[in-house]
């Protein structure tokens, strides 16, 4: 839905001296899109508007920086990608925050840990990205609607 502030975000990203690309998806936030696309910068973007190919996006990064909206990180986990979270919405989003961090998963940027420290520690120490995806090993569900459907098929025939 492009929420957030993604060209701010992509500007605080471009300032960082290591060599990345970046991916953006702005979603039906036409707005943002065009913002985005007329940044100058010195790193090469690829900027979407609403897709529906995240699963091969998310296939092509190294990390995701986001907001934890349950359903962005549900799909980060399921494809083993670590998460640094920014701009948390109150509510559901602080708890999936929390529930992130604790289980090793996620860094977070704030007011006093800026984007891009966070993302010039997890360069620096690429085993604190292999950590965090051995992390997410222990908690993703990826064929978790495949279960589910599994579960109430094996309810189902006990009901008979």
């Amino acid at each position: 839905m492009g929420y957030g502030n993604l060209a701010e975000t992509v500007q605080e990203l471009d300032k960082i001296d290591e060599d990345f690309q970046m991916i953006t998806v702005c979603g039906k936030n036409q707005e943002v899109k065009d913002k985005i696309d007329n940044l100058v910068t010195k790193k090469t973007i690829l900027n979407y508007g609403y897709t529906d190919n995240v699963d091969l996006l998310m296939d092509a990064a190294t990390c995701i920086v986001t907001k934890p909206g349950g359903l962005t990180s549900s799909e980060a986990l399921a494809k083993n990608l670590p998460i640094i979270i920014v701009h948390p919405i109150p509510g559901q989003e602080y708890r999936n925050t929390d529930f992130l961090l604790n289980c090793g998963v996620a860094a977070k940027a704030s007011s006093t840990t800026p984007l891009c420290e966070v993302i010039f520690q997890l360069f620096k120490n690429p085993k604190r990205l292999d950590l965090m995806r051995e992390c997410i090993s222990l908690i993703r569900k990826p064929n978790s609607t495949k279960d589910i459907c599994e579960f109430i098929k094996q309810i189902g025939s006990t009901q008979d």
